[in-house]
């Protein structure tokens, strides 16, 4: 199993995925310690699609009430925030797609990032997000 700590995050490899109960480490379920209702900045990176930047999200009561474009400083269209996760929307994601990688950070155990690669032989499917900036509400 390999296992690199990166500044104040840990990162776990698709391998350590499945090993990662037998240690002390973060763990995916250890992401979905969110409150129901929170800001934070999401990165989306990778990959070919419409959902690529940096935004502002507001989620109330568990649900995406607001995304603001943070390179446009405007709110997206209603038609691409429904492509904007919660962090317990990606979190959930670890448990039905295996990620190439995900972070936690060391303190919290919250989700700081993951990249899915749906299929390993496809070019620009992957979906890289970085969170950052949480903050309950």
């Amino acid at each position: 199993m390999r296992r690199r700590l990166v500044g104040a995050l840990v990162t776990f490899p698709l391998a350590a995925l499945s090993l990662s109960a037998c240690s002390a480490q973060p763990t995916p379920e250890d992401g979905t310690a969110t409150a129901p209702s929170y800001t934070y900045v999401l990165e989306s990176s990778c990959g070919e699609r419409a959902l690529l930047g940096r935004y502002a999200v507001t989620v109330d009561d568990e649900q995406v009430v607001a995304v603001e474009d943070l390179a446009l400083g405007t709110p997206v269209p209603a038609s691409l925030m429904a492509d904007v996760p919660t962090i317990d929307e990606l979190a959930g994601r670890l448990t039905t797609e295996a990620p190439a990688e995900v972070s936690y950070e060391a303190h919290t155990g919250l989700l700081v990032s993951v990249r899915f690669d749906g299929d390993l032989n496809a070019i620009d499917d992957e979906e890289c997000y970085a969170i950052s900036e949480y903050s309950p509400t």
